[in-house]
């Protein structure tokens, strides 16, 4: 099966670009195509690269090489995952950290799947029907290479045959109480709690700076912030206190265990169950002021009485949050959003601030630690943005 790149598109994808948009190819996706290995050619015929065909939010399928022959085969597979696997050994040497990324996608090679380690348990993500097609070969191989305890999985696409009992599949099952380590740190961790499983592991190097010096003596306000990663971080820090404010009823018990796994004091630290939009005005009238201010929503979020997305209304939340930092506070605003460029991200953020006429000076920004691989034909699979600034 061939496929033509548009004119105007051709070039891209001789640089490597990967994914195949509607908008730059000429093909009529067809449901029985999933998981079809197919020749992608420049308009005058010449060959580009073999790419298969796997529909998510992305595009609708990922290119795999340059090599005419190549198929995604089992010798291919199992190259791309032992050079991950490879390129990763110094996490399986780290004591103090036993969660990371293991193989992420078009960084490691293959667009549709991600791969991460949880303390000698491994959760596949899938990402379209394409890819799942080969799940045998990637989980055959998986086994070989890495001799997990076990293996999870998350569907991240319309599956309608899925059960919930299918989330686990080779090996043994966590324990009850499962938890990792990072920088020394406990984190609880559930498989079997929908497709978040209680820590977001590319916020890794927000999460050592929070331990550092950095939180030492300071209130932390942790928005958004699901099972109080964050607030668990500056704890260990040091920090005076934290108050954690989320919407979802689950944030309460959630942040409540790693309290209780990591033995802080409960009295450190406040959790609020709460529209976070409220808290803002709640906060602003009992005049609240925190060191430290994190924000990290969702892209998209909707309660019952208004919506929220990144993309349009990240300036709005920066502005509601910055009268609750302190003299000389910080913010850290974060998103995870691929469609938002960097530099339109620091534009929002620091329009927020200047409305209330305050300066701020940027000390930091993060981006996707380096088991989270991005391959640089493609940035935006370099999502991650947080910025660490400091206010007047």
């Amino acid at each position: 099966m061939k496929i033509i790149a548009k004119k105007t598109a051709a070039s891209n994808y001789k640089k490597g670009y990967p994914i195949l948009s509607s908008n730059l190819i000429n093909y009529d996706y067809q449901h029985e195509d999933q998981g079809k290995i197919v020749q992608l050619l420049d308009d005058k015929g010449h060959f580009i690269a073999n790419a298969y065909i796997g529909l998510e939010n992305k595009g609708l399928g990922w290119v795999f090489s340059t090599n005419k022959s190549q198929m995604l085969d089992n010798a291919f597979i199992s190259k791309k995952l032992n050079a991950a696997i490879t390129k990763r050994t110094n996490f399986f040497n780290d004591t103090l950290t036993n969660a990371f990324r293991l193989f992420n996608g078009y960084g490691d090679g293959i667009g549709g799947i991600t791969v991460d380690y949880y303390a000698g348990y491994l959760l596949i993500n899938w990402y379209n029907e394409g890819i799942y097609k080969y799940r045998d070969l990637f989980i055959q191989n998986l086994i070989f290479l890495v001799e997990p305890k076990g293996i999870y999985q998350k569907f991240r696409f319309k599956q309608e045959n899925y059960l919930a009992d299918d989330e686990h599949i080779y090996g043994q099952k966590t324990p009850e109480s499962f938890f990792i380590l990072e920088n020394g740190i406990k984190y609880c961790v559930d498989f079997e709690d929908g497709n978040m499983v209680g820590i977001f592991l590319d916020q890794r190097h927000v999460r050592k700076m929070l331990t550092s010096n950095f939180s030492q003596g300071k209130t932390v306000l942790n928005t958004f912030s699901y099972t109080g990663a964050f607030s668990i971080a500056a704890l260990a820090g040091s920090a005076k206190s934290t108050t954690s404010v989320d919407l979802a009823k689950r944030s309460l018990p959630k942040t409540t265990d790693n309290l209780k796994i990591n033995n802080f004091a409960t009295d450190q630290e406040e959790i609020i169950v709460e529209d976070v939009f409220n808290y803002f005005k709640y906060a602003l009238r009992k005049e609240h002021v925190f060191d430290i201010a994190i924000l990290d929503p969702p892209s998209f979020a909707k309660s019952k009485k208004r919506s929220f997305s990144v993309l349009k209304d990240y300036s709005d939340i920066v502005q509601m949050i910055t009268p609750l930092v302190a003299k000389n506070g910080y913010i850290i605003a974060s998103t995870n959003n691929s469609q938002l460029p960097l530099e339109k991200f620091k534009y929002m953020v620091e329009k927020g601030i200047v409305d209330h006429n305050r300066s701020f000076e940027i000390k930091q920004i993060f981006r996707l630690p380096p088991d989270f691989s991005v391959n640089s034909a493609y940035p935006q699979g370099n999502y991650l943005k947080v910025i660490l600034l400091k206010l007047d």
